[in-house]
């Protein structure tokens, strides 16, 4: 077994003990300020260590959909409170990322930023855009939003 295949393995075997972990803490919280979930903390930390990784070449597509994922989470959030800015900051840097299917459900919360002008000047060419590029990308809301707004 190569270094690589065992960095790989041992990485598997970490993941899986820290979703049983997950699992056995799952309605533990922690107060620091605030309510922090346990099992959101755990998941920050295996995203911290599999970005060093990926620093030196592996797990980068792990790192990316992780953070990928941060994002949406954190932005859809952000949207909810009615927060725009926030949310227009976490996207900003996700708009002109690679078409890649992670990045179609940040698109789409984008897109809907500039459709309504919430925390950006209303802009509906570039909607319009986002909201193409997020359903190519598969994000389904997206094609919902296309379809009803054929002209």
């Amino acid at each position: 077994m190569s270094n690589i295949e065992y960095s790989t393995f041992c990485i598997t075997q970490s993941t899986d003990i820290l979703a049983n972990i997950l699992l056995c803490f799952r309605n533990i919280r922690i107060n620091v300020g605030y309510k922090i979930h346990l099992r959101h903390l755990l998941v920050t930390v295996l995203l911290k260590l599999t970005c060093s990784l990926s620093k030196i070449g592996m797990c980068v597509k792990l790192c990316n959909e992780g953070k990928a994922s941060l994002v949406v989470g954190a932005s859809q959030s952000a949207y909810q409170r009615g927060d725009y800015e926030k949310c227009y900051l976490l996207v900003a840097p996700y708009i002109e990322a690679d078409d890649d299917y992670r990045y179609g459900s940040i698109k789409y919360i984008a897109a809907l930023l500039y459709y309504y002008g919430y925390g950006v000047t209303l802009n509906r060419s570039i909607a319009s855009r986002l909201f193409t590029e997020s359903a190519v990308l598969g994000n389904e809301d997206a094609k919902k939003h296309l379809s009803q707004h054929e002209n």
